[in-house]
């Protein structure tokens, strides 16, 4: 019945009734767009359904030798292959349907990758298709039409910022980074001034991330310099060989490589033992003595020195993310419908989620090297979770850091203004010093600093 309504909305769309170009409204635009999306489902039904005709071959098989609990492990599957789940863990005497899962697997990824491109492109389309509707209505002064175009162009800009995750594995990562410029430290190592390292100031950089008393900065070659031990200033030559993005934590700091695999740096004793199968990294993050890992297919990974004694939640429920986020002892992940889970370590589930972030579109999220975390809306709002509070009168906001205890917003003009923290008078030289600056690419908040992108 879905499929025969599909194809009656396609008969409409583009076969029995042409529309006129009097006739495009924003309501026909969306419906065409979602009908075009839905058709990228059909091969992933017809995968599943050959991978379910083989399992139910190798169920009749089992049960021609008596094999009850493989019979009914397979039965599992397919009931959550039907669920759109990923099944249990497959004993070794399976051979067969371990074979099976893995044929499936790589074809699912296969088409992830396609998917993921078709939709770009259909997104770009459909981004164009809404300007020019948009010009369109203004130039005949339908202004409350125009207005609701605009919304859904905002819409639809923050999904293609955020991509469409796919199940592919070893694949190059997008880089977060953007155009380069000139490097830019400012505030306070402990009772030292932080500053700009001579070496750098006449090279280049296109991504920055802050620790506790630690930063990193990315050049255009994909190489890393900074200050990692959180006394020095060094180029870090080990591993960074095509990094295409960083993560800094309390001390542990993570590199993710274009091929989606994942280096270390430390100056702490427990330099984490990264497993040996992460791959298909997309968004690393750190804690305090703990890691997360955000995978093609939607699964987050953990790990670190932390986990030894407090494990965060069980794997099964570390699934169907597009974001992650952590701050010293929380993990942040935004699901693939839009909702925000949180889980602190032990697995419990914090207390006291604001009210604020049910229903709401959430673009960015910053957790850094606070207990709390900050999130950005599609609407440049800001809403805090057991983080610090931004002032009343904060404008629109369309990024966000956040440290220890401040928190950093980018306004539209492209300038920062940084809010929270015990310290006034060196918040008030922070902002002063951004006010200076003026527009900035990016910035990473530290504990009592900032490092930024000119």
């Amino acid at each position: 019945m879905k499929h025969s309504i599909v194809l009656s909305v396609i008969a409409v769309l583009g076969l029995g009734i042409p529309v006129r170009a009097q006739e495009v409204t924003l309501s026909s635009l969306k419906l065409q767009h979602e009908v075009d999306v839905s058709l990228l489902k059909t091969p992933y039904d017809k995968l599943d359904e050959a991978y379910g005709k083989q399992l139910e071959k190798l169920s009749e098989v089992a049960r021609a030798k008596g094999d009850l609990d493989q019979m009914l492990f397979i039965e599992k599957e397919i009931d959550a292959v039907k669920a759109g789940q990923t099944g249990a863990e497959i004993p070794g005497s399976y051979a067969a349907v371990a074979r099976a899962r893995s044929i499936y697997e790589i074809e699912k990824s296969k088409l992830a990758m396609t998917r993921a491109t078709k939709v770009r492109e259909l997104r770009a389309a459909h981004r164009l298709k809404l300007l020019a509707l948009q010009k369109k209505l203004t130039q005949q002064r339908k202004l409350d039409e125009a207005i609701a175009v605009k919304a859904e162009l905002a819409a639809l800009e923050a999904l293609i910022r955020a991509g469409t995750p796919s199940t592919a594995r070893k694949v190059a990562t997008p880089a977060v980074a953007g155009a380069p410029g000139k490097l830019i430290v400012f505030g306070k190592f402990g009772s030292n001034e932080a500053t700009t390292p001579e070496e750098f100031a006449e090279d280049t950089f296109v991504a920055v991330a802050a620790g506790y008393e630690h930063w990193l900065a990315l050049t255009p070659d994909g190489k890393v310099v900074g200050r990692p031990d959180g006394r020095h200033y060094f180029s870090v030559p080990k591993g960074t060989k095509n990094v295409a993005s960083m993560a800094c934590g309390r001390h542990m700091h993570m590199l993710v490589h274009k091929d989606g695999s994942v280096t270390g740096l430390s100056n702490e004793h427990h330099l984490p033992t990264i497993p040996e199968d992460l791959e298909g990294v997309t968004k690393m993050t750190a804690g305090h003595s703990v890691q997360s890992a955000l995978l093609e297919d939607g699964k987050v990974v953990m790990f670190g020195y932390a986990l030894k004694d407090e494990p965060f939640p069980k794997p099964e429920l570390l699934v169907d993310a597009v974001d992650v986020e952590m701050n010293v002892g929380t993990l942040f992940m935004k699901k693939r419908d839009g909702s925000i889970e949180a889980y602190t370590k032990g697995g419990d589930i914090p207390d006291q989620k604001p009210e604020a972030l049910e229903g709401a579109e959430i673009v960015q999220m910053s957790g850094g090297l606070s207990w709390g975390c900050v999130f950005l809306t599609a609407d440049g709002k800001v809403i805090t979770w057991k983080g610090t509070r931004p002032p009343e009168d904060l404008p629109k906001i369309k990024a966000i850091s956040i440290g220890e205890q401040m928190a950093a917003g980018q306004k539209e003009d492209g300038s920062w203004i940084i809010w929270g923290g015990g310290k006034k008078q060196l918040r008030d030289e922070l902002n002063a010093k951004l006010k200076e600056l003026g527009p900035l690419k990016s910035l990473a908040m530290g504990r009592e600093f900032f490092v930024a992108i000119q």
